[in-house]
């Protein structure tokens, strides 16, 4: 945006600072009593054995261990601090993630304005940051929360190196390090920083800001170091967790790593169909797709080669951009998802600066009035806050959010199941039926949503119904080995008075899980029922030797003691 005034006074400053947080406040505080979401929620924060702690000496030294595959003592840390201050409210959860997110725009503003000098464009550029849809996600949803506090410590750590870039000192550097380390301990996709850096270098040449190149290299070195560290320590964790998946075929990884880049930047210009979940298309990847996302790439990168000397900010944001989604395009794959909003989070001001800059580029070459450029800007804001808030707004509850990711994706079989849950809870078991029945036909091996759906018969009296469910879900998937889809059909068995054939199911429940105590007492009882007491026996110091303190193990053995008799 073209400047309005050569001199800007530092109360326009502050000014600029105060419209961009009641910005996140009119766009996000809507969504202040939405409550806790069973979606990770409860892993993160609502069962979380450290955040309901609070703060102790035991609980900050657990945060520096790993929980729910992740090492992010930070986000342990500020969980704890919320617990401590506001309990199980999830106001205040949301309330943190909101003015987190609004520090980051902030901080977005202040390190592009001392680099630039532009502070009407550097004011759009985090002034969009701050309301655009795709940002929703991470600022409204609670587990969320490590998208946030890293995106505060990482623009702390920009706006630290914009200060050091114009005029070099060793505590800025100190400073720059110290925020990386924080964001590393936040989320491990901080380990992009210094590569994102190393684009700006360019630009902040273009600007006057020249240093030599190995100053610019040997500032970053203990970033590389310390990102190294980070990125062995999540393979590991996310090793240990399970949730890396190597089922699908690398050249599959790739093309949707290709076709997911070209759907962010797409989301940014029309971000009118986004979910909480996007389901990955694996094997149904359409070649052209990924044909036609590579040539768009490749010439986006020839472009902005070409315009590299005119046009250095559409490098720098181009590889700024790359390089923090990079890590999150499912290469190394973690979980089913094809992509999702809150991996855009930080990569996104990479492609606001190209769009603002580029914008005043245009508009100085078709002789736009000043007027004219300001009432675009304008209009760009509150088209973004706009979408921003109605995005917001779909996360009022569970039925709204996943009746939507339902109604803009297709073959969402998690969100047919994430709605078929919330609507069991609202009592429309009908319609719960059908999702259930929607996200089995779409995926017939989703082990969650067979198991819902027969818990949803065992819950409406029809034990039958719920028994034709599971043996049909272990008949067309015989690889599968659930001990809970076993261990419910045994269940179904024993309902309908069939306790020889419930027993059968609790052993191959018992085999696919042996060290579960709820499934081996479930199995002792049913060869007590049988009779059968040499295998109860069994089972039960089977629990024993699992937990010497088992309460019905302990006394089932205690009540075949001999007794003395009275004389």
């Amino acid at each position: 945006m073209i400047l309005l005034s050569k001199h800007f006074t530092k109360p326009a400053r502050v000014l600029i600072i105060l419209f961009i947080a009641l910005c996140c406040i009119a766009v996000f505080g809507q969504t202040i009593n939405y409550g806790f979401l069973r979606f990770d929620d409860p892993l993160f924060v609502t069962e979380n054995p450290i955040v309901q702690k609070g703060f102790s000496a035991g609980s900050i030294k657990a945060a520096f261990s790993t929980h729910a595959g992740y090492f992010i003592p930070a986000v342990w840390l500020s969980y704890m601090a919320d617990y401590s201050l506001w309990g199980n409210n999830p106001a205040g959860f949301r309330a943190t993630n909101i003015f987190l997110h609004a520090l980051a725009a902030i901080l977005l503003f202040l390190a592009l304005d001392t680099l630039t000098k532009a502070r009407w464009k550097s004011a759009l550029v985090a002034i969009l940051f701050a309301v655009h849809p795709l940002v929703a996600e991470p600022v409204v949803w609670i587990s969320s929360r490590k998208d946030v506090l890293c995106g505060f410590f990482w623009m702390a750590g920009f706006w630290a190196w914009a200060h050091n870039a114009t005029k070099p000192g060793a505590i800025k550097q100190v400073f720059m390090l110290a925020f990386f380390v924080l964001a590393c301990l936040s989320k491990p996709v901080a380990v992009a920083f210094p590569l994102a850096l190393f684009a700006v270098d360019y630009w902040a040449a273009h600007l006057g800001h020249s240093r030599p190149i190995g100053l610019c290299i040997t500032e970053k070195l203990p970033m590389l170091a310390i990102a190294a560290i980070f990125a062995l320590i999540t393979l590991k964790t996310k090793g240990d967790f399970t949730a890396i998946q190597t089922g699908l075929d690398f050249c599959l990884k790739a093309g949707n790593a290709l076709v997911s880049l070209c759907l962010y930047i797409k989301k940014l210009f029309w971000p009118v169909d986004l979910a909480i979940f996007y389901p990955h298309p694996g094997e149904e990847l359409s070649p052209f797709a990924v044909a036609l996302a590579a040539f768009l790439i490749s010439a986006a990168l020839v472009a902005a080669v070409g315009l590299r000397r005119t046009h250095p900010y559409i490098l720098a944001g181009g590889i700024w951009f790359v390089a923090v989604t990079g890590p999150a395009l499912g290469l190394v794959q973690t979980g089913a998802q094809a992509m999702a909003d809150r991996f855009a989070y930080l990569a996104l001001p990479g492609l606001l600066w190209i769009i603002v800059w580029g914008g005043e580029g245009l508009a100085q070459r078709l002789a736009a009035p000043k007027k004219a450029v300001a009432l675009g800007a304008a209009i760009l804001v509150a088209a973004a806050g706009t979408a921003g808030a109605m995005q917001a707004a779909v996360w009022q509850n569970r039925i709204s959010l996943y009746s939507h990711a339902v109604n803009v994706t297709e073959n969402n079989w998690f969100a047919h199941n994430r709605l078929a849950m919330a609507l069991v809870e609202a009592g429309n078991y009908d319609e719960a039926w059908l999702h259930y029945s929607q996200s089995l036909e779409i995926r017939p091996d989703y082990a969650a949503a067979a198991n819902n759906l027969a818990l949803l018969y065992f819950e409406t009296g029809k034990p039958v119904k719920a028994a034709e469910v599971l043996l049909d879900f272990i008949n067309k998937n015989p690889h599968i080995k659930s001990a809970s889809i076993l261990n419910n059909l045994a269940m179904a068995h024993a309902q309908t008075g069939d306790i020889q054939g419930a027993a059968f199911w609790f052993e191959q429940a018992a085999q696919a899980a042996p060290t579960d105590k709820a499934v081996l007492h479930n199995l002792a009882l049913a060869y007590r029922l049988l009779p059968n007491i040499e295998k109860s026996d069994n089972v039960y110091s089977a629990i024993l030797l699992l937990d010497p303190q088992d309460a019905t193990a302990k006394s089932y053995f205690q009540q075949k003691k001999p007794k003395i008799l009275d004389e």
